[in-house]
């Protein structure tokens, strides 16, 4: 909720300096593309199994993964850098997996925090982690691609700057949680 703040709160101030310096005025009118309650519940439906179909898979591989032997793993490859930051290597387990999925990498959170395994504070931090990371892969796979189709080289300049600006406020949120929650 924070960083969709920052971020909002960051193009009205973009949009604010623009839109003085071009001198415009802008109209805006809003309407409502409500088809009813039937189609309401079968659009959340469809959302509900779309979700399921890669939470479950994610959160059971995973899991698998986990019992057996990927934490050791992991923590060989990256246990002494993380350390050093004071974070377990455990916290890349939850940001691998959000890779794929946000709501895998939830799953797989809630297990770790189950099996206290990680701090609710490191949950969180592997959590926003994992968020970030997300965002690369949709910027790359989803909405670059749509942005440039639609707007050819200006859609480019909308998806990356909606991207940077993004990330920019997502990372002051983790690095400040990071200060005060992990350290």
């Amino acid at each position: 909720m924070l960083i969709k703040f920052l971020v909002t709160c960051n193009y009205l101030i973009i949009s604010m300096l623009m839109l003085k310096k071009r001198k415009c005025n802008i109209d805006v009118e809003f309407k409502s593309k409500s088809e009813g309650l039937r189609e309401a519940i079968k659009d959340t439906f469809k959302q509900y199994f779309r979700v399921l179909a890669s939470f479950v898979p994610s959160v059971l591989i995973i899991t698998y993964l986990i019992e057996h032997g990927l934490l050791d793993i992991v923590e060989n490859f990256t246990g002494s850098l993380l350390n050093s930051l004071n974070l377990s290597p455990t916290i890349l387990i939850v940001a691998i997996t959000g890779l794929a999925t946000i709501s895998g990498a939830v799953g797989v959170a809630s297990g770790i925090l189950d099996k206290n395994m990680l701090s609710p504070n490191e949950v969180l931090f592997s959590l926003f982690l994992a968020e970030f990371l997300n965002r690369i892969v949709l910027y790359l796979r989803k909405y670059l691609p749509i942005q440039l189709s639609i707007f050819g080289k200006i859609g480019t300049k909308l998806a990356t700057s909606h991207f940077i600006v993004y990330e920019i406020s997502f990372l002051i949120v983790m690095v400040v949680w990071y200060l005060f929650f992990i350290i």
